[in-house]
This record gives structure tokens, sequence and C-alpha cells, in this order.
């Protein structure tokens, strides 16, 4: 067994995650309290809390190909990206950059859904000074050389 795919469930919205996890000990996979990674899905983990979701493995895979394919596959069958019932961005396989492969329409709308994300989110003042567009510019003193 080289990892599985896997189906985590929000059980208080129904919202769903697919993902893929590496894990070689077949014997042990119910041991295994990861439940996912994803941007929102981890902002929704966040918000919830883990005791709020559910995971449930959907096939055992032999090969990291095996694993991406069957992640792609699971993903497009139920049309995570696009669905609002599921929190995937991406087409699976490697995870990564969520932009590859998209349309500037399909982009607007992964922008959108990430967007949707954050409403109603208050940013506390100490959080705003740490952004660094807020920071001061150092001045650097410059020493003149002959």
């Amino acid at each position: 067994m080289f990892g599985y795919i896997y189906l985590t469930t929000n059980t208080v919205n129904g919202r769903k995650y697919i993902g893929q996890r590496q894990w070689h000990d077949e014997q042990n996979i119910g041991e295994d309290k990861y439940l996912g990674s994803g941007i929102i899905f981890k902002q929704a983990l966040k918000k919830y809390g883990e005791q709020s979701f559910h995971k449930e493995i959907l096939c055992i895979c032999e090969s990291k190909e095996d694993l991406d394919f069957r992640e792609k596959e699971f993903i497009s069958f139920y049309h995570a990206c696009n669905n609002p019932e599921f929190y995937n961005v991406h087409e699976g396989g490697s995870g990564g950059n969520t932009r590859k492969g998209y349309t500037d329409e399909e982009f607007c709308r992964f922008v959108k859904k990430c967007s949707q994300s954050h409403k109603g989110k208050h940013v506390s003042q100490e959080t705003r000074i740490k952004f660094p567009w807020q920071q001061k510019v150092r001045e650097i003193p410059i020493i003149k050389v002959n």
C-alpha cells in the first residue's frame, strides 16, 4: 500500500473534501487522524473544529501515480472543483498550483469561491499592523565613498 483517497465530510453543513494521503501502514489506516489540507477546507476545519468532520476511505492505492490518478478521477466524477457542496478548488493529483489548467473564467470562479470563504471575517488592528504594506520602510544610511 502506498496511500489512499479519502472523502471528508463536514457534519454541520454537509460540504465535502476529496483528497489523497500517502500512508504505508494498511493495518493502522483507521488511526490516521489526517482530515485534509485544501485552502478552503483548512479554514472550515478551523471554524467548525475537527469534531465536526468525518473521514471515509474511498480507495487504497499502490503507487504515487495511482494515487494522483484516482484523486483526479474522484474529483472529476463529483465535479468537486465547481460544485458548491465541495471544498476542493484544484483538480487533484499533486496539489499546489491552483491556477494551472484553468481558463480565465474558471480562475475567476475559483477566486470568487475563495473570497466567499472570507466573508464576515474581521481582521484585528494587531494583525493589520503586520501586513507588509503597513510596515514603514527602513531608511538605509548613505555612505559617501571618495
